[in-house]
């Protein structure tokens, strides 16, 4: 289990982000948004985008590949400028996507003092622009190489996909000195069961077939959010 030898750790609420604070996924919407407002790819970019995606949600994509094929647009660009384009895109664009559901609990949570943490299988850059416009604490994502101020399409250590959500997770955890105790996990995806398992409260948001299927069989509370 994710816990802690702190005398008195505080409760940790981590939210899963595609499909499940948003009603989206936000690297499709990234994608839309790089070809349809910033003439960055064409259409065979998204239909590509398409198809990988459909592997996602088997649980079967290649997050490399994905990875790279999503920063080829964007390559010629500095982090700071990426980091801009990726702000004013969530003001803009993704922030209408977001459950007011996930919104309230946020709020609740937040005046009852409790800590939360988005962790997402998505580039790092977008999961912070996300977390700072819900002013979500903190924020894990797929930390990208960078070499001379750009990222080089690579993935950095371990991504934040399937069982490495778990590894990343307690790697944060530690780094904390105990301070946080992982007691609430929130997702849609049959790609985030071995972090669903490790928590104390796995929460299912519009689970997926085959998530929503292992949900009831263990009895894990399901919430129906729409926009």
């Amino acid at each position: 289990m994710l816990n802690q030898t702190h005398p008195t750790p505080a409760s940790l609420y981590v939210f899963d982000m595609d499909e499940t604070l948003i009603a989206k996924d936000l690297s499709v919407l990234w994608h839309q948004h790089l070809v349809h407002d910033l003439h960055l790819a064409d259409e065979a970019f998204l239909a590509e985008d398409e198809k990988m995606m459909a592997d996602y949600y088997q649980g079967a994509m290649n997050l490399d590949g994905y990875v790279e094929f999503s920063m080829q647009p964007i390559k010629h660009l500095s982090t700071t400028e990426i980091d801009a384009i990726a702000d004013t895109f969530i003001e803009t664009t993704a922030a209408r996507y977001v459950y007011p559901q996930a919104i309230s609990l946020l709020q609740e949570l937040h005046h009852q003092g409790k800590t939360c943490m988005i962790i997402s299988a998505t580039v790092t850059f977008l999961v912070k622009a996300l977390a700072k416009h819900l002013d979500i604490e903190f924020a894990e994502g797929v930390n990208l190489h960078q070499e001379n101020g750009f990222y080089t399409g690579k993935i950095f250590g371990v991504p934040s996909y399937q069982a490495g959500k778990v590894i990343r997770l307690k790697q944060w955890l530690e780094s904390q000195n105990g301070e946080y105790m992982a007691t609430h996990f929130y997702s849609d995806s049959i790609n985030d069961l071995p972090l669903l398992l490790e928590v104390p409260n796995p929460i299912v948001v519009n689970g997926c077939p085959k998530l929503k299927e292992h949900a009831v069989q263990s009895g894990w509370q399901q919430l129906s959010w729409a926009l």
